[in-house]
């Protein structure tokens, strides 16, 4: 059963990705390139992340390579708890900063991840520098 846990876990943790892009892309201003940032999150980057998640959900036993993969990164057992609840302790407070580096974390040692990855760092880059900007979103 930890198996079929630690899988729903990271497509809960892929989901949350997605509402937060949902909520920061907006937030780029015009003069930072913000429509350019919408479009690539919605014609690219979104479905990718859903490809993703699909072949996350598409994983149906723990002898799979690309489980034994994500095993390898620390994304299963008791360590998936530990970052799950990070993530969650960062959310419950709003800490835009610690969600988005714990989400990089994540997302760095999630195989397949990549694009997504990239995409959640141009999005930082261009927000607005602000060391008590707070995302809404929460993961539970």
């Amino acid at each position: 059963m930890a198996f079929q846990d630690d899988r729903l876990t990271l497509v809960q943790i892929l989901l949350f990705v997605g509402r937060v892009m949902n909520e920061l892309v907006p937030q780029i201003p015009p003069s930072d390139d913000g429509a350019q940032f919408g479009l690539a999150w919605s014609l690219e980057v979104e479905p990718a992340l859903r490809e993703l998640i699909a072949k996350m959900e598409g994983i149906n036993d723990e002898n799979d390579t690309r489980w034994r993969e994500i095993q390898e990164h620390g994304l299963s057992g008791e360590q998936l708890k530990l970052k799950r609840m990070r993530l969650a302790a960062a959310s419950k407070k709003g800490w835009r900063k610690k969600i988005l580096d714990i989400l990089n974390t994540i997302l760095g040692s999630i195989p397949g991840a990549g694009q997504v990855k990239e995409f959640k760092e141009f999005t930082e880059e261009a927000l607005p520098e602000d060391p008590n900007a707070r995302i809404v979103t929460t993961f539970v």
